[in-house]
């Protein structure tokens, strides 16, 4: 995974371990618009589609990818919907726990800073 590539084993080990196993059956939603977001989310299995306010979809993220990290690193408003397409599983990693991490492993939060910018820049851009 991209998020974590310039990880240590330590840190891979650490971030496995804070990891939470979710399950979400299809059209089952995962993330609304306007929660305060405390958490990212890892696709194990699946496809999850994210939903703009106007009903457009805008992404379908499949295994491997992730989404949610903004609210790892700074307070915020989930600004999509996110809604299971088939059965998924997700790992869920908290924000609690991320910033457990950090402080051992500040690499993990220069990675998640590096793609959520260029995130909100190509949300910009479209």
């Amino acid at each position: 995974l991209a998020l974590f590539k310039d990880c240590s084993q330590q840190c891979l080990k650490e971030l496995a371990g804070a990891m939470k196993q979710m399950y979400f059956g299809p059209g089952q939603t995962v993330i609304n618009i306007g929660e305060v977001g405390e958490e990212m989310y890892i696709i194990g299995h699946g496809i999850v589609e994210v939903i703009l306010k106007d009903g457009s979809q805008v992404a379908t993220l499949h295994e491997g990818q992730f989404f949610g990290e903004a609210a790892l690193i700074r307070e915020t408003m989930r600004n999509a919907n996110v809604r299971a397409q088939n059965y998924c599983d997700l790992y869920k990693l908290d924000k609690s726990s991320f910033l457990d991490i950090v402080k051992k492993h500040p690499e993990v939060l220069e990675n998640i800073e590096r793609v959520s910018m260029k995130r909100t820049g190509d949300r910009r851009k479209s």
